[in-house]
This record gives structure tokens, sequence and C-alpha cells, in this order.
């Protein structure tokens, strides 16, 4: 596994299909159908690249004030030449002198932004640096909110505030991208009734002849309003309390003295 962190309320296994499954997960598509070129060779016709994403999931959790993301990919997040192992390059890859990094390391990075007011301007940056590896996940201020392509190196600020956060994913058995915000709310122009617009990237400039995966636009998320949580009745435990009642029935001749 490339990374992973103890994360709450949405189980996350790396799995987005099978943890994003709750009523309330946004779930925006990004294409049916895989879309990440490859090089025109027989020998990858049959062949889907670990950076084509499929769709986004998205769960905010109000009672721990969570942003919960999983980024759906049609093959194991990072695995570049689609050959079933993110750590290393198949023959053929290296053949046209390709790289497939362990650990999202090298220019291999997975990065989603977000608008949290709808603005235009980019204000948080998640996911890999480009030129770093899967330690240096953060989630921190966008430094070049208004770059057009993403995967820049220097995109990604210090943290203000620290955010006990970490990703799980990028493995065989862990094929997806996802980690959680905490403390979304404190972030800048946050508002959870009101949505946000995200853009995203995962690629490599170091997998020879193979294409990057990147939303055409930004894209916009309305979170489902929280329905209110329905007030518990109160357990209380009664005592029943049996009467009982004796009844005694006589039967015979009563005699006694006259007056």
């Amino acid at each position: 596994m490339v990374a992973g962190s103890a994360l709450d309320a949405l189980s996350l296994t790396g799995n987005v299909e099978t943890d994003f499954a709750l009523a309330e997960i946004v779930i925006v598509t990004d294409g049916t159908a895989p879309d990440v070129g490859l090089p025109g060779l027989p020998e990858w016709a049959s062949v889907t690249s670990g950076w084509d994403i499929k769709d986004f999931r998205f769960f905010y959790d109000p009672a721990d004030d969570s942003l919960y993301l999983g980024i759906n990919f049609f093959g194991i997040a990072g695995d570049a030449d689609g050959d079933g192992n993110p750590a290393a390059a198949s023959p053929t890859l290296t053949a046209l002198g390709g790289q497939d990094l362990a650990d999202l390391g090298g220019s291999e990075a997975v990065q989603i932004e977000f608008d949290w007011n709808s603005d235009g301007v980019f204000d948080t940056i998640a996911g890999i640096p480009t030129n770093a590896n899967a330690a240096a996940f953060a989630v921190a201020p966008d430094l070049s909110p208004g770059t057009q392509l993403l995967g820049d190196s220097d995109r990604f600020g210090t943290p203000p505030v620290p955010r006990p956060c970490g990703f799980v994913g990028g493995s065989v058995t862990a094929p997806d991208f996802e980690f959680k915000i905490p403390n979304v709310s404190t972030l800048p122009g946050f508002d959870a009734a009101s949505g946000f617009a995200f853009r995203a990237f995962a690629g490599s400039f170091q997998d020879d002849g193979i294409g990057e995966d990147f939303t055409q636009g930004v894209l916009h998320v309305d979170l489902p309003t929280p329905a209110p949580e329905s007030a518990t009745p109160p357990v209380v435990a009664l005592t029943e309390l049996i009467v009982s009642r004796s009844y005694f029935n006589f039967w015979g001749t009563a005699s006694g003295e006259a007056a």
C-alpha cells in the first residue's frame, strides 16, 4: 500500500465504489469509459492507465466537520502503464524510455483543487505534489490558483493549521485514492450549504507516451443538506407493580349460638 491512515465515519479502504455507498454521497462522473491516451502499439491495445479517473465522490459529515473524498480510478491509481504493478515499469514502458515509479514518486501526482466559495480562485489543494512522493501528501493553501495545468511542484503552501489527515490507496488491494479533510469549515470560504467548485489532475511527466487525466473546466458540487437528527426518546425502565388479590369461597352450613 502506498500510504494509509486511521479515518473515521466512513471506513476508507482504498476502494471507492465500496466505501462511498451511502445515499448522501455526491458522485461527479469523469467519463463512462477510459480516455487517457496510450502509445499506439499493439501491446497497449487492452491496457488501461492508472491515471484514468472514473469519478469523484464526496461526503460531508457535519457531526465531525469532515469532508471525505474518493477519486475512483478505472485501474490502480499510479499504475501508469496499467500492468497491475504501480511500483515498477513494465518491459514495454521501459523499452520506450518511460518510468512507473513506486509511491507516486518523481513527477507522478494525484491532486485536487478546491474553490470553496466558487469565486473562480482556488483556495485549497490536496494530494501528492510533483517532485515528491506519497509521504508529501498534504491539504494546503493553493499558491498558484490561476495556473491552467495542475501538477506544478510549487502549488502547495504551508497548511495554516495542522490537519491530522492522510490518504489510502495506490495499491493492488486499495486501487483508488481516498482521504478526508477534518475541520473543513475552518477553511476560508467553505460553506456546506453553498457547495464548492473543484478540478483535479492525475498523471506523470516521466511515463513516456502515456497521457494524463484532468477535469475539463471546473466542476461544481452541491452537498446535500443533512437531515436533522430525530430526537431519541428517552428509555424509561418501568417496574410493573402486580397487585395480588385473594378471593376465598366458603361452602357449608353455619351454626352458632342463638341470641
